[in-house]
């Protein structure tokens, strides 16, 4: 990857590391703003992070999590921003302490009305890739999707793809299949890599890591899923020591068919 630093604002700079894309991701639906927050919270004691939820179904959710009432500053403002100029401006953006910034599905959308049906399928499908690139210009480290989609709305789906970590919480059996059969078409029909997705659990992890397995189309165990406790801090400190020896910046661009790629 290549290297980008960038003057860290304030009085104590930042630990180096190398630029991540973390999702947040729930194929049952399950609200994990609680989650995404907690841990943008705890990697911002570290270096800058931008926490973004995408409102691919028009749920907001963030913005009562972390108490953020905006009427013109959230994610559905920068999408059509997007749409209408072909770029995205962060300046504006709310920020909650000096090293992290949080846009949140707006709290006042019309739920008849959302912004998915306002702006062009090219908007949606480049989204995420214009926010890692704006962000690593603004100097953040991490960015954090907050992902309330499937697999088959394209804001969730390519910031899937381009996510270092996908981190899906369950929280019962059922959600636990649902999960593993998500992964399983990313991993097989997308060719996804499974080792960046990593089941968060509460409670029963050696249970829950014991069925985390995808299996190949004639039964046979293809790979198995990491299960860690769902503990921001403990999950903070390991993405931060997996990468502080370096600083990094991950590129991200659209080709002609809209499929966006790393450079």
């Amino acid at each position: 990857m290549f290297l980008f630093k960038k003057k860290y604002p304030g009085s104590k700079k930042p630990k180096e590391v190398k630029a991540q894309v973390i999702a947040v991701w729930s194929p049952p639906g399950n609200n994990t703003t609680k989650f995404s927050l907690e841990l943008a919270r705890e990697l911002a004691k570290h270096t800058r992070i931008l926490l973004v939820e995408l409102p691919c179904l028009g749920i907001p959710r963030l913005g009562f999590t972390a108490n953020i009432m905006e009427r013109d500053n959230h994610t559905e403002a920068l999408i059509l921003e997007l749409d209408k100029k072909g770029e995205i401006n962060l300046d504006r953006a709310p920020r909650m302490g000096d090293s992290l910034t949080v846009l949140a599905a707006s709290v006042f959308a019309f739920p008849d009305y959302p912004v998915s049906h306002k702006v062009e399928l090219e908007t949606l499908i480049g989204f995420p890739a214009e926010v890692v690139n704006r962000a690593l210009q603004d100097g953040y480290s991490i960015v954090v999707f907050d992902c309330q989609g499937q697999v088959t709305t394209p804001m969730t789906h390519f910031a899937l793809k381009h996510a270092d970590r996908v981190f899906i919480p369950v929280t019962e059996h059922g959600g636990l299949a649902f999960s593993l059969l998500n992964v399983k078409r990313l991993v097989q029909v997308f060719k996804y890599g499974a080792e960046k997705f990593k089941l968060l659990a509460r409670e029963n992890v050696e249970t829950i890591a014991e069925v985390a397995v995808i299996k190949d189309e004639e039964g046979r165990e293809a790979c198995r899923l990491d299960v860690l406790n769902e503990n921001s801090r403990e999950i903070a400190q390991e993405l931060l020591a997996a990468t502080q020896e370096d600083t990094g910046a991950v590129a991200l661009t659209e080709e002609e068919d809209g499929i966006i790629i790393r450079l």
